[in-house]
């Protein structure tokens, strides 16, 4: 039995354009919720902002996207949702791989990037949304 790989082609040009704190009017919290729609989870996103990382974490890199430069994208002090997103494939990058992700060349530089991405989950416990970035869409805005 072989397993058939089937190539799609993706239409951009339906992509909503968003800041990364547009993903913050949704949260899933026991009994506080507001979630997306089945459809908000089936667009294609753009989102332009600077590369942040959870900075209350010590041992790994937590990347994600953030709508202002030097953003944090720590939940501390946080009840409902974070102001950002984290980036799937990214997460828990230790120290000895960090120079080898595409994200981190932009962590902590004041340039604004922006990607295609699909809107993941919602991660109760770090209080921020998860998105599957598009990598080879990644682009300096």
């Amino acid at each position: 039995m072989s397993i058939e790989t089937k190539k799609i082609e993706i239409n951009y040009q339906n992509a909503l354009e968003v800041n990364p704190s547009y993903f913050s009017k949704w949260y899933h919290l026991s009994d506080n919720m507001k979630d997306p729609s089945y459809s908000d989870y089936a667009k294609l996103y753009l989102v332009s902002g600077y590369v942040s990382a959870d900075e209350s974490r010590k041992s790994a890199y937590y990347f994600g996207i953030s709508d202002k430069y030097n953003d944090n994208l720590s939940d501390t002090g946080i009840k409902t949702v974070i102001k950002g997103v984290y980036l799937m494939n990214h997460l828990n990058i230790k120290e000895d791989n960090v120079l080898s992700d595409i994200f981190y060349n932009y962590y902590g530089d004041d340039i604004k990037i922006s990607l295609y991405c699909s809107l993941y989950q919602f991660d109760s416990q770090n209080h921020g949304w998860k998105i599957f970035p598009f990598e080879t869409t990644l682009k300096e805005a």
